[in-house]
């Protein structure tokens, strides 16, 4: 069990192992925000978001659509901020992806440590 609440970004969430995945990871408390084309044909995750509640974000998202994907990052880095923390990153497909308090948000290549 998933003692901490961590977050997780589930593409192809609406069916086969993408909805295993959100299935799986959300009964085990974590928080995710699970991504497909067409989120309002979803029914499997609606019905997961009914018994998950806020713990599961849908989001409408299609892969081939760059301004959809920068979308997605600002809906990331405030689903997964922390307020008592000066700023919030998350790493989209080997961007990072780095937002201040003051909201303004830089995108760059993820360096490896």
């Amino acid at each position: 069990m998933n003692n901490t609440i961590s977050t997780l970004l589930i593409t192809g969430a609406n069916r086969g192992i993408g909805l295993e995945f959100v299935t799986q990871y959300a009964a085990d408390n974590w928080r995710i925000i699970a991504c497909c084309r067409q989120p309002d044909h979803a029914e499997s995750l609606r019905t997961l978001k009914n018994i998950h509640g806020d713990r599961l974000l849908v989001h409408e998202l299609d892969l081939s659509d760059f301004m959809a994907i920068d979308r997605l990052a600002d809906t990331c880095l405030l689903y997964t901020s922390d307020a008592a923390d000066e700023r919030s990153s998350v790493d989209l497909g080997g961007r990072r992806i780095i937002k201040k308090k003051t909201k303004r948000c830089t995108i760059g290549r993820s360096q490896s440590k």
